[in-house]
């Protein structure tokens, strides 16, 4: 089973759980590394190393999970 992680978009408690293999797959989709990914979300590429491959759960900042959210075009 696929790690997942809780990515909360808005402060209506909505929010989207996304596989560590999805938010790699979208960033390499649209031609991205993790050193632009990190730029982009003003945070550095061991953030997003981390994100994509630590093996336990994690909760991100409604901020950053929005912004990851658009940036990578996940609906």
């Amino acid at each position: 089973m696929t790690p997942k992680i809780k990515l909360s978009y808005n402060k209506t408690s909505q929010s989207i759980f996304l596989t560590r293999t999805l938010i790699k797959q979208r960033r390499k989709a649209i031609g991205m590394s993790q050193m632009e990914l990190a730029q982009a979300m003003g945070k550095s590429q061991s953030w997003v190393r981390d994100l994509e491959n630590k093996l336990k759960q994690r909760t991100i900042k409604p901020k950053y999970a929005f912004q990851l959210k658009t940036i990578l075009k996940i609906a």
